[in-house]
């Protein structure tokens, strides 16, 4: 989303000054615009991409950055810029002002002009602009993009953090929450920090759980207002494009994003999909379907088999925050080049609608039934729907049903099959602090949370992400407040997953893809990529960055990196975030230690 940097610091020491100005000079150098030029507090942003506001000064000392819009619009299906005022409230008041009035990708800060050393600030609930902050001396450091400013303002002890990047390994869906970096912090999302000289205050405004606990009855058959909700976020964030491109992958998800587009009738310059050989990863015909359906021209591209090697890995984007989400290497960059070829300054994608809609068929849903108002009857069958989606017996069920019933348990992170942290290495608690809280909600509600806390992986960088603004309308704040409410059982009806969107959505989409089952799989594609590709894999990783730090086991790595075994055994996702993580480890190594130098 939208670049930004802002610095507070007392003036009149010479060092702080000239920092200071360097790292304005910076900005003005990245073809950033100036907002704020002050003695002692400076703020500049880049003007791309066209946004419904990439700045809102709120008084002389409180200003927004990025795409605010207004909340009352959104609901009427209009798109309106988010107005609010600054005055003599306090930031608290504005940041909640913020939370229920408007919605979009934001930073909000505020100074104290009698006091240099503070400074408050707000990100956005979902976390869609990025938002990283440090000190450098006397310095107050925020921005988005802190890989171009932090070699001219180092904070002290600056270093990569081997404990936590063992934990991404682990855990990589963890990667919006914290980073893998010892000096500075990310701002949680739905966070005001107040930052003073002797004080670190963070006081959170908003919460997934928050609304989670406001359920709602049930929705009547033919009653949902998702659809035009939905349309009404993708028109909004279509207001912030020039050129848009957007994927049909021949999912549900993209489809949804697709028909609000079509209805909101901005103009897109190209729609992608990618395919596979495989008949699992050939989705071709439900691609074509939606697009036939939309009337859209449909450019196809078939994945084709590449090796993984030293050019590709020296060519992926590398900012502080590690790209753990995109895994397919090749799909990304070349959706990049078609879209910088097209001139387009937006790629609109589906991203975050299986957690939203809630696709997992989890016999966790089974415990909603103690908490539904349905006759009994309707809950016993239920229980039959249920245990035919997920695959278990009719008594598994039931059973997971009861425990629900008898205690409240926070839900399990997942884990992987194969852990390729170094042995000895301790497990350290998962830094998602939207599931903080959430034990007394029902254990299916708890999984949608940590899904959607997941999903937020996706706003991190790539190809795609160097080369446009990535959006994921189907994260936006008001969506996430209008499903949190409702039941797993209500969204899947207890009978597969998405039930309600699909409903809601005939005649809107074509009927062949609402009334798929199952998903494009890509394991096989992926298995030969990595089997062909284990010399170039065994040297990297296993003498790498991570195995000299002590973070990845080099017997568990080469188990694993064996042809044999990659065609036997998927462990392909933990394989990609080593992959991933080690090229990052070895960038930040080489910089930090530059930085060190200086």
């Amino acid at each position: 989303m939208t670049g930004f940097i802002a610095v507070r610091w007392p003036t009149g020491a010479p060092s702080a000054d000239r920092t200071a100005h360097l790292l304005r000079q910076r900005g003005l150098d990245l073809g950033w615009r100036s907002l704020v030029d002050q003695p002692g507090w400076t703020v500049l942003a880049d003007p791309k991409p066209r946004n419904v506001a990439s700045h809102r000064m709120l008084d002389d000392r409180s200003i927004v950055i990025g795409a605010l819009f207004d909340r009352a619009a959104t609901e009427r299906n209009d798109v309106g810029t988010g107005e609010i005022s600054g005055g003599t409230e306090d930031f608290a008041g504005v940041c909640d002002r913020l939370t229920t009035r408007c919605w979009g990708a934001y930073v909000a800060l505020r100074i104290d002009p009698d006091d240099p050393s503070r400074l408050d600030i707000f990100r956005d609930p979902i976390g869609m602009t990025e938002c990283v902050v440090w000190r450098c001396g006397t310095l107050r450091i925020v921005t988005s993009a802190p890989e171009g400013f932090l070699a001219l303002a180092a904070p002290s002890g600056l270093a990569i953090d081997w404990p936590r990047v063992a934990g991404l390994l682990r855990f990589p869906a963890s990667v919006a929450d914290a980073l893998p970096v010892i000096g500075v912090e990310t701002l949680q999302p739905g966070v005001r920090l107040e930052m003073t000289k002797y004080s670190h205050r963070a006081t959170r405004h908003w919460a997934p759980a928050w609304f989670a606990r406001a359920s709602t009855p049930s929705p009547g058959s033919g009653t949902s207002t998702l659809p035009a909700l939905t349309d009404a976020c993708i028109r909004a964030w279509c207001s912030c494009s020039e050129v848009a491109v957007a994927e049909l992958s021949g999912g549900l998800d993209s489809a949804i994003v697709a028909a609000g587009i079509v209805r909101s009738q901005h103009p897109v310059a190209g729609w992608f999909h990618y395919y596979a050989r495989d008949r699992e990863g050939d989705e071709r015909g439900y691609a074509r379907a939606v697009a036939a359906h939309l009337d859209l021209p449909l450019h196809e591209t078939l994945r084709d088999h590449r090796l993984i090697d030293t050019a590709l890995m020296a060519d992926v984007p590398v900012s502080l925050r590690p790209n753990v989400a995109s895994i397919s290497f090749f799909h990304d960059r070349d959706l990049a080049a078609r879209g910088r070829a097209l001139g387009a300054d937006t790629l609109l994608t589906g991203q975050g609608g299986d957690a939203l809609f809630f696709q997992p068929a989890s016999p966790l849903i089974a415990a909603d039934l103690w908490r539904d108002r349905r006759p009994w009857s309707e809950r016993r069958a239920a229980i039959a729907d249920l245990a035919a989606w997920s695959g278990r017996s009719i008594w598994s069920v039931l059973g997971t049903a009861l425990r629900a019933r008898v205690a409240s348990v926070p839900i399990a992170t997942p884990k992987y099959r194969v852990d390729l942290v170094a042995r000895g290495v301790p497990r350290d608690p998962h830094p998602l602090r939207w599931l903080d809280g959430t034990s007394d909600l029902a254990p299916a509600k708890q999984l949608q949370i940590l899904n959607l806390a997941a999903a937020r992986a996706a706003f991190g960088g790539s190809w795609c992400a160097a080369a446009m603004t990535v959006l994921h309308p189907l994260m936006s704040q008001p969506l996430l407040e209008h499903v949190l409410p409702l039941s797993a059982l209500d969204l899947t009806q207890g009978k597969r997953d998405r039930a309600m969107v699909r409903a809601a959505y005939v005649g809107r989409l074509p009927p062949t893809l609402l009334e798929r089952r199952g998903k494009g799989c890509l394991t096989p594609f992926f298995g030969r990529m990595l089997a062909a590709s284990t010399p170039f894999l065994r040297d990297y990783l296993l003498g790498g960055a991570l195995v000299q730090n002590g973070v990845l086991d080099p017997a568990s790595a080469a188990a694993v990196l064996d042809p044999d075994h990659l065609m036997q055994t998927n462990s392909y996702t933990e394989i990609f975030v080593a992959l991933l993580m080690e090229h990052w480890a070895r960038a930040w190594s080489d910089r930090l230690a530059a930085i060190r130098m200086e």
